[in-house]
């Protein structure tokens, strides 16, 4: 009796998680449609007409600082403080269309591997709910995943890192120097190395099951 109403709850559970990603991945493709017409739209229609600028950004590390540290403190002892490295974002007007693509573009591609994801998981959890968990196909969506989840956050660190070095040659500091950050967030890679694991489990059950029915 326990086991028939654990499996009503996993089955309704299931069914729950099936039907937010089916609206996440319905949410995701108009957004990406959304903002893809809104990135022509600004390339292609209006960008540039009547010395129109847009707004671009970029991260940075300022080094060499003007900006001076004083102790404040009696109590404890401090010697030479100093401001080594300060992460700011240089904000600036340009009517040049490469930084416009590239400041919206990585968002889109971002946001088109996220649908990608989105995908596959739909495609694994319908395979749950016809109680078919372990099957080879559904061991090679989780390792697709994997792999974009890898690729994303080693995209997440290149893709700043180039901006902002395209930016910088385009200007001169006085009184300190700029350099492009390069934040290396392995956190995201991990993600994507457990989940190539979680795909090798899958991948085993589906032997085992395969290896079951042709015993039977």
């Amino acid at each position: 009796m326990k086991r028939k109403r654990t499996r009503k709850y996993e089955t309704k559970l299931a069914f729950l998680i099936a039907g937010l990603l089916d609206y996440s991945f319905v949410t995701g493709i108009l957004y990406f449609a959304f903002s893809f017409f809104y990135l022509f739209v600004l390339l292609f229609l209006s960008f540039g007409q009547d010395g129109e600028l847009i707004e671009g950004e970029s991260p940075v590390v300022i080094h060499d600082s003007a900006l001076q540290v004083e102790v404040t403190s009696t109590q404890v002892e401090i010697a030479e403080p100093s401001l080594e490295e300060i992460r700011g974002r240089l904000e600036f007007e340009t009517d040049s269309k490469i930084f416009l693509f590239m400041d919206r573009g990585f968002g889109l591609l971002k946001t088109l591997a996220g649908l990608y994801i989105l995908y596959q998981l739909k495609q694994l959890f319908t395979a749950v709910l016809h109680k078919k968990p372990f099957l080879s196909s559904n061991a090679q969506r989780i390792r697709k995943i994997g792999f974009l989840v890898i690729a994303l956050g080693i995209l997440n660190i290149i893709a700043p890192y180039l901006h902002s070095c395209v930016v910088l040659n385009l200007f001169t500091s006085r009184g300190s120097s700029l350099s492009p950050p390069l934040d290396i967030q392995t956190n995201v890679i991990f993600y994507g190395l457990v989940i190539l694991v979680l795909a090798e489990i899958f991948r085993y059950g589906s032997r085992l099951e395969e290896s079951q029915a042709g015993t039977v």
